[in-house]
């Protein structure tokens, strides 16, 4: 009897869904102000060169959600 190949005896798929991180809560006013801080950061960054405000604003609310993400302090 040949041996089965390899690809029968792969690993169950990695699922990220099964591993949370604790996320920090913070009121909607606390997120948007820090968000608003990001984003004017993001801004000055560039010189405040106009046209790139909702570009900012979403990169920001990346950078705080993946900053809460991360923190090990619920």
């Amino acid at each position: 009897m040949q041996p089965k190949p390899s690809f029968y005896f792969r690993p169950p798929a990695f699922n990220p869904l099964r591993f949370s991180l604790p996320v920090k809560q913070v009121s909607g006013e606390e997120r948007r102000s820090m968000i608003a801080e990001a984003a004017y950061f993001r801004a000055e960054r560039r010189n405040f060169a106009p046209g790139h405000e909702m570009e900012d604003w979403v990169a920001a609310e990346g950078e705080v959600d993946r900053k809460f993400a991360r923190s090990d302090s619920p």
